[in-house]
């Protein structure tokens, strides 16, 4: 008896396939769209019943609305002829000087009419309301506008735009150049101060920029905090700036300078300042932003401000030391038998806070007070957010012991001496000596004794001390800065007054563990040695560098 098989399921997908083929693609496109708009539907029902994205897009708006209010743009404008002349000589090159020069002079150019030229712009940034309470405004307060000192440092004239088109010529009230704030004043009422954020931002925080980048007023951009407390170097002033930046990645561009960063609930919690653009941080107006916006903090920017209106300027505590160039790396904390961060003293002022209070040079400052001082950079924060006359503790390591010391800071110097580069001296070639083999392999491969006439045929002041004479290109020396002219003083804290007492220092130390030099150069303008430490290791690279 024959078997009966079941072949429908082959059947219908072999009708289905001659349908398709009979019919053409075009069914089989009319059935993907289909499918396409039933899930597009699903979805698009899924996000209008999602009550979180619509209380989110909200909460945006009612942060655009809380904050624009308190925004300002900001216009700089210049004399005509410095602003015009300037844009000229950008335009043309430092090349067509001569020829301009020559064009003035044809033209019989006089400078005393300059005066009525009208003013033009050379640069835009943004700003935000500042309420400040105290003095004779009692509870009341009065209202300020915050900006960069950058954005109207060279201005004649300031114009600010409010968010409702009013628009009103400010005055400076004062600069901090040392954190790159400005305050100013305009002579309008009824103005909406923003508020200022209590609490510390975190990593992760979700922010949102405001201002007028590349002259578009009044935006708001979005984004995160990226990271607190960086330190970029970009505060070039007298004396050193003050940095502690708040980075995000809240787009932020030239013109966004001096306008607030924000929180989620329209509070200040920095100002954008600066933006990272090619290779590296800077200011507004070199760039256009590449991820890494900076702000400074609101409490920073609260404490100065506050100190402008009050005081007119800044009143910074004063420590009295000198501090290296770097922060102290691991090489250099284990030559003084250090394990751990802190800050180096290269030098202590005589008669200073620290002089008085016993620290000396070499100390390596651990703390103060409360803050732990990891850096340079936070040690001088930490010590300029205290008033001339504060009382604090300090804690430091000195010879493989921590102590404390108590010490009464002066108020910082409004003018410091600067530091003239290493002198152009000649050098001698040193005579070859026993020992001089590891100071070879380090790279310093000229010394001679430095004698009163020596110091004399220089022109400098003299000290006990070997010169350095030569230094070999790339080697480890010249990597760490030592140069020619430079002084050795001492190695390992044991005197080297001459080339002998240096050679014998140096034996008695193993250059692949890393050996301290205490060096000195020549301030021409102060007519004093500054000093500073280098350590010289040579790199473990499994063969001598001859």
């Amino acid at each position: 008896m024959s078997r009966i098989r079941w072949y429908g399921p082959t059947l219908v997908l072999l009708i289905t396939v001659l349908v398709v083929m009979i019919l053409g693609p075009g069914v089989a496109r009319q059935i993907a769209y289909t499918q396409t708009q039933a899930r597009v539907s699903a979805v698009k029902n899924s996000l209008s019943e999602n009550p979180f994205l619509a209380e989110l897009s909200e909460s945006f708006r009612k942060v655009s609305k809380a904050v624009e209010p308190s925004v300002v743009a900001i216009q700089v404008l210049a004399r005509a002829d410095n602003a015009q002349r300037d844009a000229l000589r950008r335009h043309l090159g430092p090349d067509m000087d001569g020829l301009l020069d020559q064009l003035e002079d044809r033209q019989g150019r006089d400078d005393r009419y300059d005066r009525y030229a009208p003013p033009q712009p050379i640069g835009s940034g943004s700003g935000w309301v500042y309420r400040h309470f105290g003095g004779d405004d009692g509870e009341e307060g009065r209202d300020y506008i915050i900006t960069n000192n950058h954005v109207v440092r060279n201005a004649d004239v300031i114009k600010i735009r409010f968010h409702d088109g009013a628009e009103y010529e400010a005055r400076v009230v004062s600069t901090d150049p040392r954190t790159d704030i400005a305050v100013l004043e305009v002579d309008a009422a009824n103005l909406v101060p923003a508020s200022i954020a209590q609490d510390d931002v975190q990593q992760g925080d979700i922010v949102f920029a405001f201002g007028s980048p590349l002259s578009f007023d009044f935006s708001m951009s979005q984004g995160i905090i990226s990271a607190t407390g960086r330190e970029l170097g970009i505060i070039n002033v007298e004396g050193g700036g003050y940095e502690n930046f708040i980075q995000t990645d809240a787009m932020i561009n030239p013109g966004n300078s001096g306008g607030p960063l924000t929180n989620i609930y329209g509070e200040v919690v920095g100002m954008n300042t600066a933006i990272a653009a090619g290779r590296g941080p800077r200011t507004p107006g070199n760039g256009t932003f590449v991820g890494l916006g900076f702000a400074i903090p609101a409490q920073m920017v609260s404490d100065i401000v506050d100190q402008i209106i009050e005081n007119g300027s800044v009143r910074r505590g004063f420590l009295g030391i000198t501090l290296s160039q770097e922060d102290l790396d691991e090489r250099m904390a284990r030559s003084f038998g250090f394990d751990g961060r802190g800050v180096l003293v290269s030098e202590v002022t005589a008669g200073g806070p620290a002089d008085r209070a016993g620290i000396q040079r070499g100390d390596i400052i651990i703390r103060v007070d409360d803050t732990s001082t990891a850096t340079i950079a936070r040690l001088r924060n930490t010590v300029a957010g205290y008033r001339p006359g504060a009382e604090v503790r300090v804690e430091l390591f000195r010879n493989g012991q921590t102590l404390t010391v108590t010490v009464v800071l002066d108020e910082f110097p409004t003018k410091m001496p600067a530091r003239a580069a290493d002198p152009d001296q000649q050098s001698d070639p040193a005579d070859d000596a026993e020992g001089m083999s590891a100071l070879r392999k380090l790279g310093i491969t000229g010394i001679q004794d430095f004698t009163e006439q020596t110091a004399g045929q220089l022109g400098v002041g003299h000290i006990p001390a070997v010169m350095v004479t030569a230094v070999r290109t790339h080697s480890v020396a010249w990597a760490e800065g030592m140069r020619r002219g430079m002084l050795i003083t001492d190695v390992m804290g044991e005197p080297a007054a001459s080339v002998d007492q240096l050679i014998e220092r140096v034996q008695q130390h193993d250059p692949n563990a890393g050996i301290r030099f205490s060096v000195s150069t020549w301030d021409r303008r102060t007519r004093s040695f500054i000093p500073f430490f280098k350590v010289l290791q040579l790199p473990d690279n499994g063969f001598d560098t001859p």
